[in-house]
C-alpha cells in the first residue's frame, strides 16, 4: 500500500493518527513512517483496515436505517462532545473517537437529509433528535 493510499484510507475512516496507531496495535511514530514513505505499510494492515472500514459501513448502514424510520423533517442527528455512548445497533471499531462518529454522522445524513447538530456535554454519542 502507498503511502498516501494509507493517509487517505485514515481520514476517509475519521481517524488521527493516534487513532489509527491504538487501533493497529502500533505507535505512532510507526505511522508517521508509513504515511510519509520511510517504512513500507506492511501487506497484512490492508485487512485490519478493510476490518476498520467494514465496521464503519456497517454503523453508517445502522445509523441510515434507524434515520429512516423517522419523518424527513425530523431527521436530525446530534453530535455529542463528551461521554460518547454508542446509539443501539451501532458498534463503533476499535480507537474511534469523535472525528469517527463526525465521518458517520456525515455520511448518514448524505443518504437520508438529516440535519447535523452539535451539543457540549455529557450524553449519548450520536442520540436521534426525536422532537
Amino acid at each position: 500500500m502507498a503511502p498516501d493510499e494509507l493517509h487517505a484510507r485514515r481520514e476517509a475512516l475519521g481517524y488521527t493518527g493516534e487513532q489509527l496507531a491504538a487501533a493497529l496495535d502500533v505507535t505512532m511514530r510507526t505511522i508517521r513512517k508509513w504515511e510519509s514513505g520511510s517504512s513500507p505499510v506492511p501487506y497484512a494492515i490492508d485487512n485490519k483496515l478493510a476490518a476498520l472500514e467494514g465496521a464503519t459501513q456497517a454503523a453508517i448502514a445502522a445509523l441510515v436505517a434507524t434515520l429512516e424510520t423517522l419523518p424527513p423533517t425530523r431527521r436530525s442527528i446530534t453530535i455529542v462532545q463528551e461521554g460518547a455512548i454508542p446509539p443501539a445497533g451501532i458498534t463503533p471499531p476499535p480507537g474511534a473517537g469523535a472525528r469517527w462518529w463526525r465521518a458517520i454522522a456525515l455520511a448518514a445524513a448524505r443518504q437520508t437529509g438529516a440535519t447535523i447538530a452539535h451539543r457540549h456535554g455529557g450524553g449519548a454519542g450520536l442520540p436521534l433528535t426525536r422532537a
